[in-house]
């Protein structure tokens, strides 16, 4: 994944993120090993950031996402 600095840059960087979240949460397990190594990046730093979410909506409200 490359390295982007305006919002709008990581706006969209993490909408691509989600795609391919949602491509491997709802693949089968062949499609899911046919993955490029940028793809698991993307579920990997969406995975990330959804816990991080959750993290702080725990801190915050004593209730997870």
């Amino acid at each position: 994944m490359q390295k982007t600095n305006t919002a709008e840059d990581r706006f969209f960087t993490m909408l691509s993120c989600a795609e391919t979240y949602l491509a491997y949460k709802n693949a089968d397990d062949d499609d899911r090993e046919d993955m490029s190594e940028d793809d698991m990046d993307k579920v990997i730093a969406y995975a990330t950031y959804l816990a991080r979410l959750n993290q702080l909506s725990l801190q915050d409200t004593g209730e997870g996402l």
